[in-house]
């Protein structure tokens, strides 16, 4: 090391050498202070955060041996030999060597031999002549070593400590100086390389840089500490070598932290990494503009795995990842559109759940639980596509509150009550969806296979052994091929298995057109007598499960599912089966359906509009209404353009003949603020509803609406206002009221009766 020569800092007229010879040991050394107030060299040194040394070459090292064992000698362990670019190091990297001595017994004993953890910085960033900002591999508070039994991992960052633009001025040398948060946080691009990395404080990555990591990397978080990104980080592993971000020692009260924080404008890529024991895994914050999860692994988390709060400008994507023993899997709000596609989520109480979402694509995913404790997939206010999904363990499969999605092609089964549970102000299609022309039946609706749920003690009024079950809502599944089975005999803890669908409305039963779907065939009860409270038009029956099609039995015009910026997310395949002979607006539909799904918003608007516009019953032309909503957020129009919707809804939800299509109109009208951006009056709306219906199930959609508008709220003016009760502090505030409110409605402990 630098033998510190008398009582002198640093070397005489370091940094310039005085001879080549000399350039071996100039260098600055900052120790750290013993009890007795003198500058030491103490073993001590090994675990501790800040231990800051640089020089400027590159060396390498051999090990002197001490003339002795005992103090002062044994601390002069190491010196510098021969400069060496490629692989040699600065002496800042040099925290512990082959071999160091350990006090035991009395005294001090050599140990044996450890591995070589140095690594040589990419340049002479100690150049006096060419001062330059620090980036990370060449911050001098980027390599602490620590090798303990807590801390195993080599290299300690960020330590809290920087020195950056170290200059020559006159006869001077000059450094700036960092102590705190400021000191961690990378302003150039910088690559962290292959190895184990400790933080035992955050880590931001600073607007405008990059930090890639290495595949294989293995990053380990003390005390609570994190990984924020103003900028980008490029966290890419391969299938063999993973990049691990472990959160080891989260701390307690820490409900609101994030792992990794994905902030306003920043950039995330990360692809074959496995996070672990966060109380939230990542956070993707408003505004956020790239934020993409492929193949990456989650585990062990209070709150969320993956949180995802809008709006963003560009389309969030979480695929094929694997999600384990949290409370959310993947929570989403406030966004125009997401793609959720091929995930494995296992053993959380929720694994999807989405508020305010236009258009969510949640697809092909596997969701299960041991636990039956909450809904697989809820979503409130937000529609897209659920479709190729298998759900099974949870409460129920799927739960939908003031949603209307096109469910398709999904297993769902041995869920607590239900496989579906349709709740207020909810109109979702199970019915195969009519694209191109000729009209052909593809299966982003329709075709679902929902069997053996429910039936189970415990539970609240809706706990009646239905594979269905419809709150003050409606479905569509007229010719949906869908499959609702039960044929289990009641025993023990199976009380009923008799209904497959049933339900409560608006003071009048509830008519539910449902030929040509399979029902099974039940041992007992005959099928008439399977639909409890609801009016249902079941016949004629389909006497087999339908087949989805995948392009071998039908047609091959292929159907390419895209996102709104025209990437391909999946394929469909037609039924062979003909639509036969279409109404007017049918065909419109269609020619709409076509458009909307391959991006062509401006035709599909003008299609859309078509339909608004016919004479077709109000009840027909729903989704070209709601389908309006949705194209303005997907294509970003301006306030006015949902100020002009906001009336439309507001008129025909007074004028509506039926109490669905109202409560479906004032709920699109009361987004459209959200939309405008008036999120205050948005909130108001919202809490009126809570306030008039206290207790009830359309409360609690309510008061979640209300929650999710005010994420969006960045100033304190609603916290003056009477709907001041729904400001959000942070995202896990968000999560935890949320949770406090689907558990004492929707959960499988105590629930309140309707």
């Amino acid at each position: 090391y630098y033998t510190r020569p008398l009582s002198i800092r640093w070397q005489s007229n370091w940094p310039i050498p005085k001879s080549p010879i000399d350039d071996n040991f100039r260098g600055v050394l900052i120790w750290h202070s013993n009890p007795s107030g003198t500058w030491n060299f103490e073993r001590s040194r090994q675990d501790l955060q800040i231990d800051i040394e640089s020089a400027h070459g590159r060396w390498d090292w051999i090990i002197d041996y001490a003339d002795s064992l005992e103090p002062p000698n044994d601390k002069r362990a190491i010196k510098s030999n021969n400069q060496n670019p490629l692989t040699g190091l600065d002496s800042l990297e040099v925290k512990y060597s082959y071999r160091w001595l350990k006090y035991e017994a009395g005294g001090y004993i050599p140990m044996s031999t450890y591995p070589d953890r140095r690594i040589g910085s990419e340049n002479c960033f100690f150049d006096p002549l060419n001062p330059k900002i620090f980036s990370l591999e060449s911050n001098p508070n980027s390599n602490s070593i620590a090798n303990s039994l807590q801390m195993p991992q080599g290299r300690i960052t960020p330590s809290g400590f920087k020195m950056q633009n170290l200059r020559l001025e006159g006869n001077s040398v000059k450094t700036d100086i960092i102590i705190g948060d400021e000191a961690n946080i990378i302003f150039e691009n910088a690559t962290l390389p292959k190895g184990k990395w400790g933080m035992i404080s955050d880590l931001t990555i600073g607007a405008g840089a990059t930090l890639t990591i290495e595949p294989g990397t293995n990053l380990y978080f003390y005390n609570g500490s994190s990984l924020n990104i103003n900028g980008t980080l490029i966290a890419q592993g391969t299938s063999g070598e993973n990049i691990i971000f472990d959160f080891i020692n989260p701390g307690s009260g820490e409900e609101d932290r994030a792992g990794i924080m994905v902030n306003e404008d920043a950039q995330a890529y990360l692809i074959y990494c496995n996070i672990s024991n966060a109380p939230t895994g990542i956070t993707a914050n408003s505004n956020c503009d790239i934020f993409y999860v492929g193949n990456c692994s989650f585990d062990n988390f209070g709150s969320n795995a993956i949180q995802i709060n809008g709006p963003h400008t560009e389309i969030p994507f979480v695929v094929n990842s694997t999600i384990s023993n949290s409370s959310y899997g993947i929570t989403a709000t406030n966004l125009s559109e997401i793609v959720i596609d091929g995930n494995i989520i296992n053993n959380t109480e929720t694994g999807i759940f989405l508020s305010n979402v236009t258009n969510g694509h949640t697809i092909n995913n596997y969701i299960t639980s041991n636990q039956k404790l909450m809904p697989g997939i809820f979503l409130e206010s937000s529609n897209g596509e659920v479709r190729g999904n298998t759900i099974t363990g949870h409460t129920n499969g799927i739960h939908l509150g003031n949603s209307s999605p096109d469910i398709g092609a999904n297993t769902i089964y041995d869920n607590l009550y239900h496989g579906i549970y349709v709740g207020r102000g909810s109109l979702p299609n199970m019915v195969g969806e009519l694209f191109h022309d000729p009209p052909l039946i593809y299966p982003i609706s329709g075709y679902n296979n929902i069997y053996e749920n429910g039936g189970y003690t415990g539970g609240g009024f809706d706990n009646d052994g239905s594979e269905i079950f419809i709150s003050n809502a409606n479905v569509l599944m007229s010719k949906g091929c869908n499959s609702v089975v039960d044929n289990r005999l009641p025993g023990r803890e199976l009380i009923n298995t008799q209904l497959l669908m049933n339900g409560v409305g608006f003071g009048l039963p509830i008519v539910v057109y449902a030929e040509k779907n399979f029902w099974g065939d039940h041992p007992i009860y005959p099928l008439e007598t399977r639909f409890g409270d609801l009016i249902v038009y079941y016949e004629p029956i389909e006497y087999q499960p339908c087949p989805i099609p995948d392009g071998q039995s039908g047609g091959s015009e292929e159907l390419l599912v895209t996102t709104s910026e025209g990437e391909v997310i999946d394929t469909l395949y037609p039924d062979s089966r003909q639509p036969g002979q279409l109404s007017a607006t049918e065909i419109l539909y269609a020619a709409a359906n076509t458009q909307f799904l391959s991006a062509d918003y401006e035709a599909a608007e003008i299609t859309y509009n078509e339909v608004a516009n016919s004479s077709d019953s109000l009840y027909a032309k729903l989704k070209a209404y709601r389908r309006l909503f949705e194209l303005g957020k997907l294509m970003q129009k301006p306030s006015v353009y949902f100020n002009n919707l906001y009336n439309t809804y507001t008129t025909l939800s007074q004028s509506s003949p039926d109490s669905l299509s109202g409560k479906i109109f004032s709920q699109l009208a009361s987004l459209c603020l959200i939309g405008e951006e008036e999120y205050v009056p948005a909130i108001g709306e919202f809490d009126e509803i809570v306030q008039q219906n206290p207790g009830s199930e359309e409360a609690v959609y309510a008061e979640i609406d209300a929650l999710t508008a005010a994420l969006l709220v960045t100033d304190i003016t609603l916290g003056k206002t009477a709907a001041g009760k729904y400001l959000i502090k942070n995202p896990g505030d968000y999560t935890n009221r949320i949770n406090s409110l689907l558990k004492s409605k929707f959960g499988s402990g105590d629930k309140v009766e309707e």
